[in-house]
């Protein structure tokens, strides 16, 4: 008597054979882009491949409302316009780095929905990082940007301490390299990782 998955695989041969092939009009695909030996095996795979649990997406979710809540806390809850390198700033969204947005309308729910679109989501899960490093690792892709913030997360891994120089290294790099523009924010980067630290320390490293 026939397993069930034998049974599918004669049902999937002959349907296969049952179906006249059309006129061959481009190259055979290569060796590497045939099919597999067991498709059915793979399909079953597939199919029974377990969705993330519900603890995983309400712990993501978590992550998020904390990410966001230290943004609006560092950036200004009060949602008054500034103005400096980044031009019409409000809760942290600056006018260069987002032309499209009306800064000065802007919600405390479009604000979050920027953070999450453009910041929280862009990053990812990283699962090969601690909290700890994943928070200090979100705040500089939202004050420092995504790509240096994947830099330092490929160069120092799951060393928050490290992590955190590197952040403080590039702010005073920029306020060296150009003082008129970049030195006044310096003193407020400082205090940001301050804060940042004082706010993280109860993050486990799992």
């Amino acid at each position: 008597m026939l397993s069930f998955k034998e049974w599918l695989q004669k049902m999937f041969t002959e349907d296969i054979h049952a179906v006249k092939s059309p006129p061959a009009i481009i190259q055979p695909a290569p060796a590497s882009a045939a099919i597999k030996k067991d498709p059915i095996g793979d399909l079953i795979k597939k199919v029974t491949k377990k969705p993330n649990s519900i603890s995983d997406i309400l712990s993501r979710e978590k992550e998020f409302d904390e990410f966001a809540d230290r943004t609006f806390k560092y950036e200004g809850p009060s949602g008054k316009v500034t103005y400096d390198a980044g031009g019409e700033t409000k809760y942290g969204i600056a006018k260069r780095w987002h032309p499209e947005v009306d800064v000065k309308n802007l919600t405390p729910e479009g604000a979050r929905h920027i953070y999450r679109t453009k910041y929280f989501d862009q990053m990812g899960p990283m699962p090969h990082l601690s909290k700890k490093s994943r928070a200090i690792v979100l705040d500089a892709a939202f004050n420092q940007g995504p790509a240096f913030a994947r830099q330092i997360s490929d160069t120092h891994g799951d060393n928050p301490s490290a992590l955190m120089k590197a952040r403080l290294d590039h702010y005073r790099s920029l306020a060296t390299s150009n003082p008129s523009v970049h030195g006044p924010s310096l003193k407020g980067w400082e205090n940001r990782l301050k804060h940042l630290h004082k706010d993280i320390a109860h993050l486990d490293d799992n």
